[in-house]
């Protein structure tokens, strides 16, 4: 499954906007947040691995104790970028 940052994912119980992907020990990981309706989104972020042709969340909270702060960098890294940009 090829996901680049911005795609829109339909699943079985909801929409979700990717945010951010990486990779982690040979594993592609994206961080989303869920979607409300076309002009929205929740407070809702989640982690999933890319495993195919699907993802799965990531319920593990020693993953995401490492998968986290990598994501943090990686959008902190983007905003900044965003706002030299201005």
């Amino acid at each position: 499954m090829d996901i680049v940052i911005g795609d829109l994912l339909t699943l079985e119980d909801g929409k979700y906007i990717t945010l951010e992907k990486l990779t982690h020990e040979n594993d592609e990981y994206i961080f989303v947040n869920k979607v409300i309706d076309e002009e929205n989104v929740s407070d809702e972020f989640y982690i999933f691995k890319i495993t195919g042709d699907s993802v799965i969340i990531v319920i593990e909270d020693n993953l995401k104790n490492i998968l986290i702060p990598k994501f943090e960098n990686l959008l902190k890294k983007d905003i900044d970028k965003l706002l030299q940009e201005k």
